[in-house]
C-alpha cells in the first residue's frame, strides 16, 4: 500500500510537470521539453494512468466522486496516450489529431493533480 502511494506523488509530479510546462511554453513563459523523447514521456504517462485507475478503485467506497473523476480521467488519459502509440505499430489505422494536443497537456495535469489528492486519501 505504501508503495502505491509513493509511487502516487512521484507520478503526479511527473504529470504535472508534463502537462504545465508545455501549455507555459505555449505562452512564453518557460522553454519547453522537446529534448526528452516522446516515447519515454508517453510510457511514464500510461504509467501514472494505470496508477490513477488503480487509486480511484481504491477510493470506491469511501469517496464517490473522487472515484468517478479519478476513472474518467485515468481511462481518458490511458486511451489519449495508447492510440498514437498503437497506431504507430500498425495495431490500429487512426491516431489523435495534432489540434488536440493542448487537450492532453490538460488532461495531464489533471491527471496529475487527481494522483496527488489520491495519495493524500486514505
Amino acid at each position: 500500500m505504501e508503495f502505491i502511494k509513493v509511487t502516487s506523488f512521484i507520478l503526479a509530479l511527473a504529470l504535472i510537470f508534463t502537462g504545465l510546462i508545455p501549455i507555459l511554453a505555449t505562452f512564453g513563459i518557460v522553454i519547453n521539453i522537446d529534448f526528452i523523447p516522446t516515447i519515454l514521456i508517453s510510457i511514464v504517462i500510461i504509467f501514472g494512468a494505470v496508477i490513477l485507475i488503480i487509486d480511484a478503485f481504491r477510493e470506491i467506497h469511501s469517496y464517490g466522486v473522487l472515484f468517478f473523476l479519478s476513472l474518467i480521467i485515468g481511462l481518458s488519459v490511458l486511451i489519449l496516450y495508447l492510440v498514437p502509440i498503437l497506431a504507430t505499430f500498425g495495431i490500429i489505422l487512426f491516431t489523435i489529431p495534432t489540434f488536440l494536443i493542448n487537450v492532453l497537456y490538460i488532461f495531464d495535469l489533471s491527471a496529475g493533480l487527481f494522483l496527488l489528492i489520491g495519495g493524500f486519501v486514505d
